[in-house]
């Protein structure tokens, strides 16, 4: 973390209030952590984030999907890595095209990155809703 997110931070638990702009903050960082691979402070930042917006949609479904890769990777019978590297990196560039709404760059992202990982539960998840919406687009119209 920052130093600007730090002192933020300090200041929060100071304080006891969260401005909207630390709210925002604390979500990106909670976004951010989660595309790292880092499941546990994604869930404290998103937990911090809904704490002062409970009805947000992304980021309780953010939160409950960083709940299911915790207990995913914590599983003492399961010694898969769902975040190598090379994978993280790849979900990142995947997360970015999503949002950019460029899904065939999206999906192809994920692909690669079932192919280093082939039973890595957000890949499998993002490329399945890439698929969808390359074959149905503009369903709102």
């Amino acid at each position: 973390m920052n130093k600007t997110g730090l002192l933020l931070l300090g200041f929060i638990s100071l304080t006891g209030c969260m401005t909207p702009k630390a709210s925002r903050m604390s979500f990106e960082q909670g976004r951010s952590l989660f595309a790292s691979g880092n499941y546990t402070e994604a869930k404290v930042n998103l937990e911090r984030y809904l704490e002062i917006n409970p009805t947000d949609l992304e980021a309780k479904d953010l939160l409950d999907r960083t709940n299911k890769l915790i207990k995913f990777t914590n599983s003492p019978t399961d010694d898969h890595n769902p975040s190598p590297p090379e994978c993280r990196i790849l979900y990142s560039q995947g997360l970015d095209a999503f949002k950019a709404k460029n899904y065939a760059l999206a999906r192809d992202r994920f692909d690669a990155i079932l192919k280093i990982d082939p039973q890595n539960p957000e890949a499998k998840r993002y490329v399945e809703l890439c698929t969808r919406l390359i074959e149905t687009p503009n369903p709102e119209k």
